[in-house]
Parts: C-alpha cells; structure tokens; sequence
C-alpha cells in the first residue's frame, strides 16, 4: 500500500465525486480499496479532507527529572532506572537507553561483538559436535 499525501487524498476524493469507480481509483493509486472508502466516507461526513497523520507510534520526550532518576540509578545500581526508585509503574527503557547513551554511557553497545565472528560455530562445549563428516564415504570405506 503506498502512503497517500494530501494532494493525493484530494485527488482520490475528486474522483470519487466524479464517479468513477474504487478499481479504478485503487489502481491507479496503489492501495487498498478500504482505505479509498474510509478516505472518502471521512470526507462524506465532515465535509472536510482528512488529514493523514504520521505513521507509527510517538516518541515520549524523557523529562529533565526522569534523566536526573536514570542518572542516579545508574551510578548507584550500574544499571537504568527501576520502577521502585522512580515512582512511576512504567519507564520507556528506549529513553533511559538514549540518555544515558546522550551522557557518554556506552551500555550495551559492543561493537567487537556485533560482528560476526565466523570461528563460532568451531567453539562447542563437546569436540565430536563439530564432525561433518561424509557418511556416503563411511559406508562405502566400510567404516559403519
């Protein structure tokens, strides 16, 4: 489904006031035909274009004293704010994780890590977990 700009909300309305069919109307701008008829019942009702708002969910701004709480939690306890010490029964981690990472924190980020390290799969608790052997080969040798 491709995202509908105003203009293209006007255009979409426009034509189904001139009566042309939703197939039609869906084709030519490449999405669905429900959202055409919610487009245009919206329109119906209030007289007015809908307004298309920004996909996705909000990001919550993390307040001055938040940022002072996660601070302090992290010097005392290593690690962001817990519930209990804030108050609060809910604490976005994305924006502890970004305000301390904003302080010169750099938890959780390491980059020798994130790549790949091809060698891994060779390091097994077990040696004989390693074996890639050819059994074809075994058999016909008469080694099974």
């Amino acid at each position: 489904m491709a995202n509908l700009d105003p203009v293209k909300v006007r255009y979409v309305i426009r034509q189904k006031e001139l009566g042309r069919s939703i197939k039609k109307v869906v084709a030519e701008m490449k999405t669905s035909g429900r959202w055409v008829q919610k487009l245009y019942a919206g329109y119906r009702k209030t007289g007015e274009i809908l307004t298309l708002k920004k996909p996705g969910r909000s990001k919550t701004a993390i307040t001055d004293h938040m940022r002072d709480i996660v601070s302090a939690c992290f010097r005392k306890y290593g690690i962001g704010a817990v519930g209990k010490d804030t108050g609060q029964t809910s604490n976005p981690y994305t924006a502890q994780y970004n305000s301390l990472y904003n302080e010169g924190v750099r938890i959780g980020r390491q980059p020798k890590k994130s790549r790949e390290r091809k060698w891994i799969r060779y390091e097994r608790t077990y040696s004989n977990t390693v074996w890639y052997t050819d059994y074809k080969l075994l058999m016909t040798a008469g080694g099974l």
